[in-house]
């Protein structure tokens, strides 16, 4: 699987441009679960990934991942929504 193609997948579930550095949650949760899903389906590193999202530094991608990680485990208020998201996003994918 290809960085670039999580990342087009992500951003046309979401309807937004991924490379918008906007910290807003609207922005925000799409970049970290395309991170969570980069780092679970390649064996990319987070510098590598960075590259394709905003030019993100690698610790601030492994803070979204570890927070995305949580929320799958059912640590955080909207954590349901977020593991169906995360479910549908690798049922796309799987598809191509």
């Amino acid at each position: 699987m290809k960085i670039r193609t999580i990342k087009r997948v992500v951003s046309e579930y979401y309807d937004i441009d991924l490379d918008n550095r906007c910290r807003k949650v609207r922005y925000s949760l799409p970049r970290k679960i395309t991170v969570y899903l980069c780092k679970a389906l390649t064996d990319k590193s987070y510098s590598q990934i960075g590259q394709y999202i905003s030019n993100e530094h690698h610790t601030s991608l492994m803070y979204g991942n570890n927070k995305i990680k949580k929320a799958i485990k059912g640590k955080f208020w909207d954590d349901k929504r977020i593991q169906k998201d995360v479910k549908k996003i690798k049922r796309i994918l799987e598809k191509l």
